[in-house]
């Protein structure tokens, strides 16, 4: 098998605060006009763990909420996150990493 290179990034925004603990994090994928390679999920990693996931069609782009009371081991942490996309050849690109400050 023919090792298959990404040929997208992706960019993740900075995250804004919706409530107490509760932040929208957004991101898009950006492909190579050549790319033939369809994005079949998108994940949201905080301090190295994934914590949700979308699949399906228009991955492109889109948001996650993130409730930071569901982890309460979180709450009181500064805490870094990527989004992750895989594409139909099992390849991964990562955001750079951002940061949540707990103030």
């Amino acid at each position: 098998m023919d090792s298959v290179e990404p040929m997208y990034s992706v960019d993740a925004s900075t995250p804004q605060k919706k409530a107490d603990n509760i932040y929208e994090i957004c991101y898009r994928i950006t492909r190579d006009k050549h790319s033939k390679r369809k994005i079949v999920r998108v994940e949201l990693a905080v301090g190295g763990e994934v914590l949700m996931g979308k699949v399906g069609d228009r991955l492109e782009q889109g948001c996650f909420v993130f409730d930071m009371n569901k982890h309460p081991d979180l709450v009181v942490t500064d805490i870094t996150y990527n989004v992750l996309a895989w594409d139909d050849s099992f390849n991964c690109v990562a955001s750079i990493e951002r940061f949540i400050q707990q103030i």
